[in-house]
């Protein structure tokens, strides 16, 4: 088992998955202009610009990481012969674009063959060897189409929730032993995305991913999240809202969020936004009125990932026990979350220091017994 003993730069390594194209290529190129020697790992070498290849410090490994033998033998010998290794970017992955009405199986042992499995068996080889410490970096590159059910993404999505679960369970064995990286993109330029037919919002290239992911990787966060949408409000002062649900008993009074909403503006916050989704926008009238151009409504106003950018850069989140709660406690805002009749010790994210929680005084048994007459199908 091999130990990371490199001080200098010039010699260190990193092994990168998905080299070929989109985000990995881009990360390739990034590492070569920062002086790194690369192990470039994909299926297909064709589509590497020859001066890439020819680069003494680039190394093109040809595998298909779906074809768990032949790669496993390939990648044992690759980090045998490269002891100063000392990054490890797990990229791979492939896009499908179905949906409930058109995927097959075959398809999605596809996804998750490339996307999980091949994430599994790379780490399987990383543990066997080398004596990860401190020293190493293991990043594994999800998306932030992981957070939240998309359309067009009944595989992808799943297969990338997948990884940050896994990337969150290795962080949270690890501590500070591996410096782990969960690096969750937003829409970039990458053949997956090509095939969408749809809007991409804030649309970005592979080279200010890359860009980005280098300026974060060896720093103290374990999430590397990328979208354009963090430099829309870049001094912007403001709090988010959650006042509404799809289950009545769970809503806090609307009038008590105007009270907060008054409470923050008095205490310097620029502006409110209200979340929700786009049924829950004629209940914004009630803010309007009592509050005036200090609310925004973005209640389905924009794509779910607009809202949790909008998140990651919000002094404060506010909200009942909801989708747009736990949105929030991933994005790292201070959250607080409301509870009544729902249960909290299921619900409510405490692992985080920057959550935390508000609940009746009544009890949550006393609270569910007053209930028993509401059902989703007549909210």
């Amino acid at each position: 088992m091999q130990k990371n003993s490199s001080k200098n730069t010039q010699d260190r390594v990193v092994f990168i998955t998905g080299a070929s194209s989109g985000i990995g290529y881009a990360l390739c190129e990034e590492y070569l202009r920062q002086g790194w020697n690369v192990i470039g790992l994909a299926r297909d070498d064709t589509k590497i610009p020859n001066e890439t290849i020819d680069n003494p410090k680039f190394e093109f490994v040809k595998t298909d990481l779906s074809n768990f033998d032949s790669s496993k033998l390939i990648i044992d010998e690759v980090f045998k012969k490269n002891a100063n290794i000392s990054t490890f970017i797990l990229n791979a992955g492939i896009y499908i674009p179905d949906s409930l009405n058109d995927f097959n199986f075959e398809n999605a042992k596809a996804t998750f063959d490339t996307n999980v499995l091949s994430i599994y068996l790379s780490i399987e080889l990383i543990k066997k060897n080398f004596e990860l410490n401190s020293s190493y970096t293991l990043a594994i590159m999800s998306s932030t189409a992981g957070y939240k059910g998309l359309p067009k993404s009944i595989l992808y999505g799943p297969s990338k929730a997948a990884l940050i679960n896994l990337a969150e369970a290795i962080k949270s064995e690890m501590h500070d032993n591996l410096n782990v990286k969960l690096i969750c993109p937003g829409f970039v330029e990458t053949p997956a995305t090509k095939v969408n037919s749809f809007k991409m919002p804030y649309l970005m290239s592979p080279k200010d991913a890359a860009r980005i992911i280098y300026s974060k990787i060896y720093k103290k966060d374990f999430k590397i999240l990328i979208d354009r949408v963090r430099n829309i409000f870049p001094n912007s002062n403001y709090a988010c809202l959650a006042p509404f649900t799809n289950w009545p008993p769970k809503e806090w009074p609307s009038e008590q969020f105007v009270k907060i909403a008054k409470y923050l503006i008095e205490k310097g916050i620029d502006k409110i936004f209200i979340l929700g989704s786009e049924n829950e926008s004629s209940k914004f009238h009630h803010f309007e009125s009592e509050l005036g151009d200090k609310v925004i409504n973005r209640c389905g106003k924009q794509h779910i990932l607009n809202d949790y950018g909008l998140l990651q850069k919000s002094r404060l989140f506010i909200g009942n026990d909801s989708s747009m709660m736990h949105m929030a406690s991933l994005s790292k805002t201070p959250t607080i979350g409301l509870f009544g009749p729902t249960n909290d010790n299921i619900y409510f994210t405490k692992i985080f220091d920057h959550c935390h929680l508000v609940r009746s005084s009544e009890s949550y048994e006393s609270l569910v017994s007053k209930t028993q007459n509401y059902t989703l199908n007549n909210c």
